[in-house]
This record gives C-alpha cells, structure tokens and sequence, in this order.
C-alpha cells in the first residue's frame, strides 16, 4: 500500500507540472504576473508555497509547452526537511488539437534532478496528504462534473517522456525505517499513435540495481477501456523476468493472460534483500502461463527447475468462492529434498530428554504405539480449501539412504478430511499401491487404510548392526484396516480388518536360528555346519477386531521343522499369547516338538517351550503322530513358497486330528487297564474274602465236633 501510495504521488506530481503547463500556455501574461497566478493557485490548493527560482519559458502555440529551472514545493509544517519537492529542470510539450477529439498527445516530457520525499509522522500521517479547501458542497460538485468530463477522453498518446537522476526517499515517522528509490535513467516513447510504448528503466532501490525494458501496445486505448500487450523484461539481483502476454481489462487488472518466465544464478541475493534464509539452490527457473480472472487464477504449463529438481503441470485456483477450490496436475523426473530442505542440525534428542521436555508422553511401559495427541492442528490449513492434487514423480530423493520411485499420489484435500487415492510408490525395492483416507471429527481420527505391498527380497532389509540376517524372501502383504482414536495407542487398540502375508524361499542367518530356537537348532541346522538355514515359505491370514489379532492361519517352514502358529496379539496392551507348534520332518519318536510359546509384549517378547506338552510327550503320543505325520508329509509336492506352507497347513490340521484321536485311544486304553485292574482286583478281594470266609467256617465246623 506504501509504494502505491508513492507511485500516485510521483503520478500526482506529473499531473500538477502537466497542469501548469496548461494554464501557462492559456495565458499570456508576464512572467511575473503568471508566476503570481501559478503560486497563488498552488498555495489554494495544497496550502504550500511553490517557488520558482529559475529559468521560466513558455511556448505558446498549437503544440504549447514550457520549461523551467529550479523549481521546489514546500514540505509539511512537521516535516523533517523545509522541501517536499525539487526539480532541477523540467519540460512539458502537448498538442492541442487532439483534445478537442478527446484525446492526449503528450509531445514531451523531460525531468531532471527530481528530489522527492514522502514522509509519515508519528500517527501515520503523509506528507502527501493536502488539507481540504471550501465547504463539503462547493467540493462535492465539481468531483462529479470532473468525474463526468473524464470519460471525454478517450485515448492518450505519449511522444517521449525522459527521467534523469531522480530520487524518491520515503520515512516511516513510525518506525523510523527509510527507503530510498532512484532512476538514473527512464525512457518512454510512442513513434506514432498506433505504436508501442517503448520502454527502458535503469534505477536502484536502496543499494539494489534495477533494469527494465519492454513494449506495451494499446495505450492509445487505456482510456477506453482497450486491452494492453505486453513484452517487457527486468534484471534485478541477478534474477530475470520476461513477462509477454495481454491484459483485457488494465484498468481493473482484470482477464490477465501473460506468460511469466523467471531465471537466474542464485535466489541467495533474493533472500537476503527480503530477510528471508533460503540455502544456495544455484541456477532456477520457473516459467508459467497465467490467466488471471475475477474468479480464476490458472497456471498452465507450469515448470519450475531448481536444485536438481524440476517439477511441471497445471494449478488452477477458484477464487471469491468458500471454500477456495485447488486442482493441480504436477509431474516430475525427479525431485531431490536433500537440497530443497534446509539441513537439520540440530542435536539428536534422547526419549529422556523428549519426555523431559514434554516433546512426548512417558512411554516407560515399553509401549511401541505412541499415546501423543495427533498434531490435528496441522489440518486447520484445509479448513477453507477444497484440493484436488494429483502428484506423480519419477524419483523422489528423501535422504542418502532412501530414494523412492515411480511415486503417484492422488489428494483429495476437505475441511478436516484428507484422502490419498491412489498412494502408488516403489521404495526400497518394493511396491506399494493402495489408499489412505484420513477424517477428524471431534479432536480424534477415523483411518482407513487398504495397501498392497510387494517385495523381491524381503530379506534386503532384515539386518541387525550391520549383519544380514536374512536373505531373499518374496513377499506379498495385503492390508485392509480401519481405526480410530485421538493417538496412535488409540488407533491400534480399536483397530479392525484383515492383513494377508505370503513369503517365498529365503535363507536364515545359523545364528539366529541358534539364538531363537536353541532347542531345536539340531533339528534344523545340519550338525557342526554354520550355513544359513533354508527357509522355505511363510504365509499368514490375521482377522483383526478391536485391536485384537487373531491368527486364522500362521505356517513357518524352514528345513527340517514347521511352525503353525495360533492365540492372539493385543494392540492395545501390545501383549503377546502366541503358540507354535512345531513338527520335525524326520520319522522318529523326536519328530513332534513340544510347542513354543511366545510371551510378552511387542517391545519386549520372549518365548520358551511349554514344559506341559513336553510332559505330555513322553506318555508316547509322539510315536503314533509321527508316522501318520511322516506319510502325509510325503503329500506336500510344493517345495518352496506359500503353496508349501498351505500344502504344510493341511497335512498339520490331519496331524491335530490324529492327535486328539491317538489322545482318546490312550485315554480308552487307560481306562480299560484300569477296568481290568478294578475286575482282578475285585475277583482277588472275592477269593480272600472267601478264603477268610471258608477258614473261619471250618474252625467252627471243628468246635462243634469237640463237643
């Protein structure tokens, strides 16, 4: 608003000089006697003195013009220097007879040594600002017949204008700050009136040089309401502008359709002119075309380049309109955020340290899913958008270490609503391809999650400090989940869907295998040989309802031994109740493996063998379930991938199935044993009963003899 308000001061000035000129060539009076009339007139006016203490010649014709030397106009009575104005040298040349056809044709205009200051007081007052002269009514009338008189004219036309070593300083009496603004040189010149407007500016803004030139053609027609071209193009900082296009409506900077083509070395010298930190990008561009409406602002074939980055496409804007609507088609080869993005310096911070300064919640229940508050906050921005974004970039740079590729992301951006569908990507060799969709309602967020995630080798990113641990591994992994909450924690614990998970042949570090499965490891690792262990497939089915996971299949199969996997894993509490069972492929007596359990919470499992079924072991159920397992384990024609592990999953259904019946039959033959014992027992108590019963009898047979 300030330099607006200096650019009508500067265009005010012109219009004084333009109106002197009028008035002196309408009078032939006397240089002292228009000088009289001139200042008098000014002093009515503005209530400031105008003095001319030089040259005063007047050209009085049909192309009636003036020039004066040594011309100045008093300041306000506060301000900080006795004159407003000065000018060194001034000349004015206008035709007359166009006016009659409504019509300006300015022969020429040449100013020298112009010293103009603008200055504010401490209320915010310009010097600029002139007091009223006469009552409301005397004023009111002749504003409305000027306004009426303006539309007469209807073109204007200007011959040469010439500016040498002018300079403009504005104060702000509120702050204190000064701005200083010089031309060395301007030039503007018409070679007829159908011709451009040429155009050349050299000038400094402060200690900021400054260079414009250009066209604009129609300016014969401004007044009329005609269209403006332009061809112009600026230098300043080491930044080029070239602007080329038209403007339907100048007078309201309205129907704008320009093209905009921005470039340099460095936005460094940029930065530091507007106190603004930006790294050093080296050499940008930007080019756009622009329309520009009352309801629209559009940039088609939008390219910005900078920093190893170029990014290209389409953004329109609907404006005067609530909510704003954005639409955006935006495509790049490649996009490096290792240089867009300032670099963090800062020191690592510890989670003690993050608790202590209440960057986040105490978690010391060791649990893996934060109970911090979602920063909701971070969408109040979409409260007023309406955003349809469709992003897709070749080659995404988001550290030395990740790179992700062939990214496309559709957003769909609402007030407290934000949907990414589709959310394609590839990074770390796998790929990804789903939709998120992300809703607030009452400080807590509804998300719903679809994913489908594929990788060559899982393995790839399974290490631990710095070793690999684990070795190929195609995976496949479906994810369809929905969740609410304030938090994270929230989230989780009221989680509900599916998640699929299928795994082919991999290779398993020995050592880990001994680590995890020490009791087994003969089983599995061939004796005294350190190689990696095979591991054949792994597939999962988890249902998920309120954030409880339940297995409806889990196999593990690696050489030598089988794991199926059943119970559940809390995401709320974050507990684990897992048991697998594990069965040897070999025909003996070890080949069923007591069951391993898995104990704990996600951040800090454990596992053991359960010592109830290793009991149970040695009643001799295992003889009986390993044959049977060992024949149908010859069934399983797949030898590695997730058919294997579902071959694997059948074969261990019929082994349960064996189980429980080789359970009953043990059972049964137990209790038959014992009813047998109980019948030989009784017949035996019978026999000694009889026998006591026949020894008592006798002796009493024997008695009665005796008498």
């Amino acid at each position: 608003m300030k330099r607006l308000k200096i650019g009508l001061s500067i265009l005010a000035i012109v219009l004084v000089a333009g109106s002197v000129a009028a008035i002196m060539t309408l009078n032939s009076f006397s240089r002292s006697e228009y000088e009289e009339v001139i200042t008098e007139a000014v002093k009515d006016a503005t209530g400031r003195e105008l003095d001319f203490n030089g040259t005063l010649d007047v050209n009085i014709s049909l192309t009636p013009g003036f020039s004066a030397d040594g011309i100045s106009l008093q300041n306000a009575p506060w301000g900080s220097r006795d004159k407003m104005l000065s000018l060194e040298h001034v000349e004015v040349q206008l035709k007359l007879i166009p006016l009659i056809f409504g019509e300006v044709e300015l022969n020429q205009l040449k100013i020298v040594g112009l010293n103009l200051l603008l200055e504010t007081d401490q209320q915010g007052k310009g010097n600029w600002e002139l007091p009223a002269t006469g009552g409301d009514d005397e004023d009111a009338m002749p504003d409305q017949e000027t306004d009426e008189q303006g539309g007469f004219l209807t073109a204007a036309v200007l011959g040469k204008a010439v500016i040498h070593d002018a300079n403009i300083v504005y104060k702000d009496g509120i702050t204190g700050s000064s701005q200083n603004f010089s031309i060395i040189d301007f030039s503007a010149q018409m070679e007829s009136p159908s011709a451009p407007l040429v155009l050349a500016l050299q000038a400094t803004f402060d200690t900021v040089s400054l260079k414009l030139a250009g066209e604009l053609d129609g300016v014969p027609e401004l007044l009329s309401g005609g269209a403006l071209g332009l061809d112009m193009s600026a230098s300043v900082l080491g930044v080029e502008l070239a602007v080329e296009g038209t403007i339907a409506k100048p007078l309201e900077a309205n129907d704008i359709e320009i093209m905009v083509k921005v470039q340099g070395d460095s936005l460094t010298p940029l930065a530091e002119f507007i106190a603004f930190q930006v790294d050093d990008y080296g050499a940008f561009q930007l080019a756009a075309n622009l329309a520009l409406s009352d309801k629209q602002v559009k940039l088609s074939n939008l390219s910005i380049d900078i920093a190893d980055t170029l990014l290209e496409g389409d953004l329109a804007v609907t404006i005067g309109s609530e909510p704003l609507k954005i639409a955006a088609t935006l495509h790049s080869p490649r996009i490096d955020l290792t240089r867009l993005l300032p670099a963090d310096n800062s020191a690592a911070v510890t989670p003690d340290q993050a608790v202590a300064t209440g960057q986040q919640n105490d978690d010391s229940n060791g649990r893996i899913f934060s109970d911090d508050p979602l920063p909701f906050s971070a969408l109040d921005a979409l409260d007023g958008i309406n955003a349809m974004v469709n992003l897709v970039i070749a080659e995404l740079v988001v550290d030395s270490k990740t790179t992700i590729r062939n990214l496309d992301i559709g957003l769909d951006a609402a007030p407290k609503t934000l949907t990414l569908d589709p959310l394609k990507l590839n990074i770390m060799d796998a790929t990804v391809n789903g939709q998120v969709t992300l809703e607030v309602v009452n400080n807590s967020a509804i998300v719903a999650t679809k994913m489908n995630i594929r990788h060559p080798n899982i393995g790839d990113l399974v290490e631990d400090d710095g070793e690999t641990m684990l070795s190929g591994g195609p995976l496949k992994l479906n994810i369809d989940v929905t969740g609410r909450g304030p938090s994270i924690h929230h989230i989780m614990a009221s989680l509900d869907g599916m998640v699929a998970l299928d795994m082919g042949s991999a290779k398993i570090d020995n050592k880990w295998v001994q680590m995890a499965f020490a009791d087994v490891a003969a089983v599995i690792t061939k004796r005294g040989k350190t190689e990696p262990v095979d591991l054949h497939c792994v597939t999962a089915e988890l249902k998920i309802e309120q954030g409880i996971v339940v297995p409806n299949s889990l196999v593990v199969d690696t050489r030598g031994i089988s794991l199926f996997g059943a119970g559940d894993v809390n995401l709320g509490n974050e507990s684990l109740a897992l048991d697998f069972d594990r069965l040897a492929a070999t025909v003996s007596a070890s080949g069923v493996l007591p069951p391993f359990r898995v104990r704990g919470t996600l951040a800090s499992p454990t596992g053991n063998v359960d010592a109830a079924a290793l009991a149970s072991k040695t009643l001799g159920f295992g003889a009986s379930l390993v044959v049977r397992g060992g024949v149908e384990f010859s069934k399983v024609s797949a030898e590695t991938g997730p058919d294997r592990c579902r071959q694997r999953l059948v074969v261990f259904e019929e082994i349960k199935k064996d189980r429980e019946r080789s359970k009953e039959k043990a059972i049964d033959v137990a209790g038959q044993a014992g009813q047998a014992a109980t019948k030989a027992a009784t017949e035996a108590t019978k026999n000694v009963f009889g026998k006591v019963s026949d020894f008592f009898n006798r002796n009493k047979d024997k008695n009665k003899e005796r008498k």
